[in-house]
């Protein structure tokens, strides 16, 4: 990522409220689909760190959360400080602490990966009321994970107007 396109992912969080796409850095948001336990952890600042066996073809800055069942419903977003690509070893070691998962969980998730991808999560916004999918049209809950349209991104927000926009450093977290 470029100085000016980190700049403007900075001054995104330091300024904004809204998860959004800034569509002259090439910056996207996309919805990712975690399990409760993990969605919970990311939102009370328990867990900073969320792990993926795929990475993304383009330059993510926001990361809209759907909680799987039973919530089944969209429940926050968080700015993604960084991404990390590495060998599961390398991401076990760098980010075992923050991960909110046992040793054997991470192992059993990257089972036959040679790399995998870890997400630095950034300011959080915990939505005071969870948002239905439908809020932003026909689509279906994302396996793993789906880009967001700037008016998908308008829905989610318009539906979740009353967030609690309260931050979660990394500072807070437990280490």
């Amino acid at each position: 990522m470029s100085n000016e396109t980190k700049k403007q992912v900075t001054s995104r969080r330091e300024t904004g409220t809204r998860p959004q796409v800034d569509k002259e850095a090439d910056l996207h948001a996309i919805l990712l689909s975690i399990h409760p336990r993990f969605a919970q952890a990311i939102l009370s600042g328990e867990k900073t760190v969320e792990f993926r066996r795929t990475g993304f073809r383009r330059t993510v800055s926001s990361v809209i959360v759907y909680e799987t069942a039973p919530t089944s419903r969209i429940v926050g977003s968080f700015v993604l400080d960084e991404h990390v690509k590495a060998s599961p070893s390398e991401l076990w070691a760098k980010f075992s602490e923050e991960s909110g998962l046992t040793k054997r969980e991470f192992f059993d998730y990257f089972a036959g990966c040679a790399a995998g991808l870890a997400l630095r999560v950034g300011r959080v916004i915990r939505f005071s009321s969870p948002v239905e999918l439908a809020a932003i049209g026909k689509i279906t809950p994302p396996q793993s994970f789906r880009y967001l349209t700037p008016p998908q991104l308008d829905s989610i927000a318009a539906a979740a107007e009353r967030a609690d926009f309260s931050d979660v450093s990394r500072s807070q977290a437990a280490r």
